[in-house]
C-alpha cells in the first residue's frame, strides 16, 4: 500500500487514521455483540464436540496471523538501508505496519466471530490480549524515529511541517 504525504506530520496523521481505523473495525461488532448477548441473545452449536473443533481451528488461525504478522514485520527490516532518503524509510515503515496491523486486525475479526458463538469468555481474553499487543506498538514520533534509525537531519526534517523530498 503506497501513502501520498506531503511531510512528516501528515505521514504520522494518515498512519494513525489507519492504526485506529483497524482498531474501530473490530471494536463496533464486538460492541454489538455484547450488546446483543445483554439481551439475551444466543447462538447454540449443536453440540460439545463443534465447541472444541471451534476453539481449535479460530484459536489456531488467530495464533498464525498474530504470529505471521510479527514475523512478517520484523524479518523485513532485513531489507531496510540506512541509506535510503527519508521519505523511502517512511513508505517503508507504512508498508510493513500496514501488513502487520492488517493481519492482526483479520486476527481480531476472528476473535469477534468466535465471541458471537461462543458462549465462554475465551475469545473476550483474546480479543483483548490481542488489542493490548496492538496497543503496545501503537503510532508514536519516537517510535518512527528509533526503529528507522533517523538522522538528526532527518528527525528534524520528519518533525517540521516542511515537504520531505
Amino acid at each position: 500500500m503506497k501513502l501520498q504525504y506531503k511531510n512528516g506530520e501528515e505521514f504520522f496523521l494518515k498512519y494513525n487514521q489507519f492504526f485506529h481505523l483497524v482498531i474501530a473495525l473490530s471494536l463496533l461488532p464486538f460492541g454489538l455483540i455484547w450488546l446483543a448477548k445483554k439481551k439475551g441473545f444466543e447462538l447454540t452449536l449443536p453440540s460439545e464436540t463443534v465447541g472444541y473443533v471451534l476453539y481449535a481451528v479460530l484459536g489456531g488461525i488467530i495464533l498464525f496471523l498474530f504470529f505471521q504478522s510479527i514475523r512478517n514485520y520484523k524479518t523485513g527490516y532485513k531489507d531496510f538501508s540506512k541509506e535510503w532518503t527519508l521519505r523511502e524509510k517512511l513508505d517503508f515503515f507504512y508498508s510493513s505496519n500496514y501488513k502487520k496491523y492488517l493481519g492482526l486486525g483479520v486476527a481480531t475479526l476472528i476473535a469477534v466471530a468466535g465471541y458471537l458463538v461462543d458462549t465462554s469468555y475465551f475469545f473476550i481474553f483474546v480479543y483483548v490480549l490481542l488489542l493490548f499487543s496492538m496497543s503496545i506498538g501503537r503510532p508514536a514520533e519516537r517510535k518512527i524515529e528509533k526503529e528507522l534509525a533517523l538522522s538528526k537531519e532527518e528527525i528534524e526534517e520528519f518533525r517540521k511541517a516542511k515537504e520531505i523530498q
